[in-house]
């Protein structure tokens, strides 16, 4: 990292960035990239799928409910 190329004095302050910098760009692993360009799916890519899937219908839900009732209100009160 770049940080301990630059030499700080201070480690726990660069462990502290690098633990940053890691949550917000997570390192990527070779094996699992591989796979991911074979098309091929483990059990945990497969749960956060259908996960993600769940998720999406909630929110399609939601929005659907909120157009559903804002077009009854205004359907409702015509304007005068």
């Amino acid at each position: 990292m770049y940080c301990l190329r630059v030499g700080n004095d201070n480690n726990t302050n660069t462990m502290k960035i690098e633990q940053f910098i890691e949550s917000v760009f997570p390192s990527q692993k070779p094996d699992e990239l591989a796979r991911k360009a074979r098309g091929e799916h483990t059990d945990e890519m497969k749960a956060k799928e259908a996960e993600a899937r769940k998720d999406m219908m909630y929110i399609m839900g939601a929005m659907l409910i909120v157009l559903l009732a804002l077009t009854g209100i205004m359907v409702s009160y015509p304007p005068n």
